[in-house]
This record gives structure tokens, C-alpha cells and sequence, in this order.
């Protein structure tokens, strides 16, 4: 997981843009510095305890919040996708 964090980090390195709008809605991603403060309240709380759960509902492990919703503050997350190296 950590390296598809880390592809993500470089990926929104390049971003020139950090405020998007799609008609009257406006986005902010994130930038890097503030990623790991990103997650707060969703995959963990203030004192660091996870707040993953697999239950219908829950805040998935594999979920990473990269910006907010600019009105209402909700998150913009994508789903990280693990994928195994097969040696034939």
C-alpha cells in the first residue's frame, strides 16, 4: 500500500492545478504536505487509531483522500489498487 501512496504523491507533485471546478462545483486536491492530514477523520482518528472497517458503510483500507469538495467539504478519495507481481 505504501508504494501506490508514494505513486500518488508523485503523481499530484505534477499537478499544476489544485482547484478544479465542473460547472457551479469547485474541487481542491491537496497538495502533498498535507495528504497525511487528509486522512483524518476517515481511515484514522486524532490520536491515530484506525477507523477502517469492512463492514457496509465503513471507511475501506484501501480508500485515500487526496482533496475536498470546496461547499461542502466532503472528500475526494481514490481506491488503491494492490497489484501482485507473478513471475511465470
Amino acid at each position: 500500500m505504501k508504494k501506490r501512496r508514494d505513486e500518488i504523491h508523485h503523481f499530484l507533485n505534477k499537478l499544476n492545478e489544485r482547484e478544479i471546478s465542473l460547472g457551479y462545483a469547485g474541487y481542491t486536491i491537496s497538495k502533498n504536505m498535507h495528504l497525511e492530514d487528509m486522512q483524518l477523520g476517515y481511515s484514522m482518528d486524532s490520536d491515530g487509531r484506525s477507523l477502517v472497517g469492512t463492514n457496509h458503510g465503513e471507511w475501506k483500507e484501501n480508500w485515500f483522500v487526496i482533496g475536498y469538495h470546496d461547499e461542502s467539504g466532503d472528500p475526494i478519495f481514490i481506491k488503491l489498487f494492490l497489484f501482485l507481481d507473478f513471475k511465470q
